[in-house]
């Protein structure tokens, strides 16, 4: 990444007189606690600091950048241990005109409708019980085209750095190329797109400690498409085929879909439900249908008043009959935020595959989260 950032600098140092530039941050410190032992006690201190650059270069063009760090320490009152880390959060330059965008660096990457229940999860972990929605970013380059249709077209070239991202069970080959891409068209009231994506997937870290051989790299494809239209209410869908090409791999091929609606009752201030339900399994043949799963999410909002919001979720697993429950409150002033969480969860992991921070953003069994946000 220094290479990158000396780049950055290189860029902006010859017109520095006309950048228009800022600093900004988000501090949060928060308490987790498990009703069922007390002493299951976590606390936690954030701070994401965040560098921005911005240079016109006409009318209708402009190059600029972000820097920002995650830095964080925690204290577990159970097991008296910490944890303590900073890292580079985001760090990508990006050149943007009317029809036009590239960006390339450490940058979040994110797309399709669906909200809880995500097939299309590939690069992100974000969370909706999450009031900071903290994702790790992916490193690369991302180029978008819009048409004046409203249709567009997106590529990307990522580099893989041996780590899983979104809901991948194997993480990719370290230092490997991964690519892709996406278009989207305008149909009726909304949208209609297609998505394909290609890496090299190590099931090594996956088996170690059952084999004593290494394992080739497995080629991976991903196939998806999605839609979202407003008629009334809201409608989408989002699927997903991924195929991985190897003969003993007992699940080369999983497949995806969510179906999902959302609409906003005129009850008080206005009560927005949104609800997703979600088909998967994996199987040997693209037209198999063996270890099929289905789960069910629904989430509920309201705002009390102008600071303040109730908002729950509750996720349902078909198969085990097993429900995670959540219900947050939220009060917002200027640069402050005010949250506090129940949770409801299952003694074990019931949402493998599902969701990447089923067990690390409120954890599992029952428990509360009270959170103090700050941005400046």
């Amino acid at each position: 990444m220094r290479p990158f950032f000396m780049t950055f600098l290189l860029l902006f140092s010859h017109a520095a007189f006309s950048i228009d530039w800022g600093v900004k941050g988000q501090v949060s410190g928060w308490i987790t606690n498990n009703f069922a032992d007390m002493n299951n006690t976590q606390i936690g201190l954030r701070y994401i600091p965040e560098a921005s650059l911005s240079q016109d270069l006409s009318d209708k063009s402009l190059i600029d950048a972000e820097l920002s760090l995650n830095t964080f320490s925690s204290y577990d009152f159970k097991t008296k241990s910490g944890e303590s880390n900073l890292a580079t959060y985001r760090v990508w330059l990006r050149y943007s005109a009317s029809q036009f965008e590239a960006r390339i660096g450490l940058q979040q990457i994110k797309f399709a409708p669906a909200m809880i229940l995500r097939p299309l999860m590939w690069f992100d972990q974000l969370d909706p019980r999450d009031p900071l929605q903290l994702t790790n970013g992916v490193t690369g380059a991302l180029l978008r085209y819009y048409f004046l249709n409203n249709a567009n077209v997106w590529l990307w070239g990522l580099m893989s750095n041996g780590e899983r991202k979104g809901l991948e069970i194997m993480p990719t080959v370290d230092n490997s190329f991964e690519y892709g891409g996406r278009f989207q068209y305008p149909l009726g009231t909304g949208e209609i797109a297609l998505t394909y994506h290609h890496r090299q997937a190590d099931p090594n870290p996956l088996l170690k400690g059952w084999l004593t051989v290494t394992l080739d790299p497995l080629p991976e494809n991903r196939y998806a498409l999605d839609g979202k239209w407003d008629i009334g209410i809201g409608l989408w869908f989002e699927s997903a085929l991924i195929h991985k090409d190897i003969d003993y791999y007992p699940a080369n091929y999983q497949k995806y879909l969510t179906i999902g609606a959302d609409y906003t009752f005129g009850l008080g201030n206005g009560v927005h439900v949104l609800g997703e339900h979600l088909f998967m399994n994996v199987a040997k043949d693209w037209h198999e249908t063996n270890g099929r799963t289905e789960f069910t999410a629904i989430l509920a909002d309201y705002s009390v008043t102008l600071w303040d919001v109730l908002m729950g979720i509750v996720y349902y697993n078909w198969e085990t009959n097993e429900s995670y429950q959540f219900l947050t409150w939220r009060r917002t002033f200027d640069n402050w935020s005010f949250n506090v969480a129940l949770y409801w969860n299952p003694e074990t992991p019931s949402m493998a595959g599902l969701s990447p921070s089923e067990t690390n953003t409120f954890g599992l069994g029952k428990g509360f989260q009270f959170m103090v946000i700050y941005n400046h």
